[in-house]
């Protein structure tokens, strides 16, 4: 399972990061001490996947939902490691480089809908790679 959950990780920050689309209000994320700018933030099934665009340095964050398609509403949904079981959790995710962070679990995320485009907003989300253990905070919406 959680190799399914890397894969798709993977595919998703690399066909966003393909695009060439950009904008400028995707939103901005931080791991580890360091800050992104989004150039893309995009939506599939069940997963939203932000982008920096860089080529000499990409970093990526995924929130996936539980089921199989983005959220229609919004609300505060608990953040848990893995793969989310239930209606109103989410498992965020981060790439910098070839370094994955995933959710460890616990805190919450808000997340808003409007005109059919979801924005996901956390802060000081624990996530960890192996023992490497740091905090996420994030604010990306749909393109």
């Amino acid at each position: 399972m959680k190799k399914v959950f890397f894969g798709t990780l993977a595919i998703a920050i690399l066909a966003i990061s393909s695009c060439s689309k950009t904008s400028s209000n995707a939103g901005t994320w931080t791991i580890k001490g360091t800050s992104y700018t989004a150039a893309t933030c995009l939506g599939a099934a069940d997963i939203l996947s932000a982008s920096n665009g860089s080529t000499s340095s990409l970093a990526g964050l995924s929130i996936t939902f539980n089921g199989t398609s983005l959220p229609t509403a919004g609300g505060t949904d608990s953040v848990v490691s893995l793969i989310p079981t239930s209606a109103g959790q989410i498992t965020i995710a981060g790439t910098i480089g070839t370094t994955s962070y995933t959710s460890v679990g616990g805190g919450t995320a808000t997340v808003t809908v409007s005109g059919g485009k979801v924005s996901v907003s956390g802060t000081n989300i624990k996530v960890a790679n192996g023992t490497d253990t740091t905090t996420a905070t994030f604010n990306i919406t749909q393109q």
